[in-house]
């Protein structure tokens, strides 16, 4: 099962208004979520919780503005997806592809994908850009497992083998060659 809001309510002050009921409907929406009907949970939005690219706001102050809520204090998305369980948030925006280790709290909880304790965070926004996307001018984070600097257009692909294994693969448009894959497999559907 996939869920997504619109990203941009916790961004541009004339939205704001809309973030506290995306917000309550999330709160509301992911504890209805019977883990064993539905094994895998995927976030989506525009924006990444976590990204890396250059020292400026987007994946600066945005990117934790999403993860902590406005001020650090109401509204943090992070916390929410990490108390249900949600296996992957994925993520465009920012013109390039990385991919985290399941991340908490800014730090990875393990680097391996066998039975995450955390959320994977994939940025997969250089589709159909091509060289030249948003450059990663900061030196490679401890929680990012894959950063691809050859910025070739590139997309996501995901597939649920069953209700324990996920199989990832970053492609690149031109030919569908893998860039970059990882299995996951887990035991339980909560990290709290």
């Amino acid at each position: 099962m996939h869920v997504s809001v619109d990203a941009d309510a916790w961004i541009y002050p004339p939205v704001w208004h809309l973030a506290a009921p995306q917000y309550a409907w999330l709160q509301a929406f992911l504890p209805t979520v019977n883990r064993t009907e539905t094994p895998w949970l995927v976030f989506y939005s525009h924006r990444a919780l976590y990204c890396t690219k250059t020292t400026d706001g987007e994946c600066n102050s945005e990117a934790e503005t999403l993860r902590y809520g406005f001020l650090g204090l109401e509204y943090g998305l992070e916390a929410l997806l990490h108390e249900y369980g949600v296996d992957f948030a994925f993520a465009g925006h920012t013109h390039h592809f990385e991919a985290t280790w399941p991340v908490y709290k800014n730090a990875s909880t393990a680097h391996s994908y066998d039975a995450p304790s955390a959320t994977i965070y994939v940025q997969s926004g250089i589709a159909g850009t091509g060289p030249g996307g948003d450059p990663f001018d900061v030196p490679q984070m401890e929680w990012e497992s894959y950063r691809d600097t050859t910025f070739a257009a590139s997309y996501s692909h995901l597939t649920f083998l069953d209700d324990a294994t996920a199989h990832f693969e970053q492609r690149r448009a031109a030919d569908g060659s893998v860039i970059y894959a990882f299995d996951v497999t887990r035991a339980r559907h909560a990290f709290a």
